[in-house]
């Protein structure tokens, strides 16, 4: 499979998703909290409702009920983006073609990609994939949708079917992620 093939695999499996930026324009969609005294990191608007992730030190991230009127933080604008999906995501979810091309290779769908898989077009793949990843980006807070990264300390398989409402980036580590599955928040912290 050369990398257009890949590529119109990956564009089948792409997801909506929006940059939480510091700058832009309309009404802000979210508020950047900066690790504050109360351990909020960004509140933003879901499903009618506003949430704080807040950080733990003994229990870990959470996210809880928010009143906009009491939040207080830097305004982020959404922006939107197409999210591509990461390799593994390609290789598990992409098309009969894609199975064939990796059996032709002698890997299997849940094998994460690494450096011994031969053939050079998921590394390629993986380059461009990055270049349009948000965490490889600059003036980007945080992001909400489009595909979870493919984080080395989470079974993101098993969250492939949960909406990615919010990923922190701004500030680097620790970086946060807050899934929504069957009607429950799930938060996860990330330190490399």
């Amino acid at each position: 499979m050369e990398l257009d093939q890949f590529l119109v695999e990956a564009k089948a499996l792409a997801r909506p998703g929006y940059l939480l930026e510091t700058q832009g324009v309309g009404e802000a969609v979210a508020l950047w909290h900066d690790f504050d005294t109360e351990g909020r990191v960004v509140s933003l608007q879901h499903g009618g409702s506003w949430i704080t992730l807040k950080t733990n030190s003994r229990l870990g991230p959470s996210v809880v009920p928010a009143h906009r009127d009491e939040l207080v933080g830097r305004p982020l604008f959404a922006r939107p983006y197409v999210s591509l999906p990461p390799v593994d995501a390609v290789f598990l979810l992409g098309s009969s073609s894609v199975a064939k091309y990796l059996e032709d290779n002698g890997w299997s769908r849940n094998e994460p990609f690494n450096e011994n898989f031969k053939h050079p077009t998921p590394a390629a793949y993986e380059r461009m994939w990055q270049e349009s990843c948000p965490m490889f980006q600059t003036g980007v807070a945080a992001v909400a949708g489009g595909w979870l990264f493919p984080w080395a300390d989470v079974e993101w398989d098993e969250l492939i079917a949960s909406e990615l409402v919010v990923w922190t980036l701004k500030g680097a580590e620790p970086w946060f992620d807050v899934f929504f599955q069957e009607g429950r928040y799930a938060a996860y912290e990330h330190v490399t």
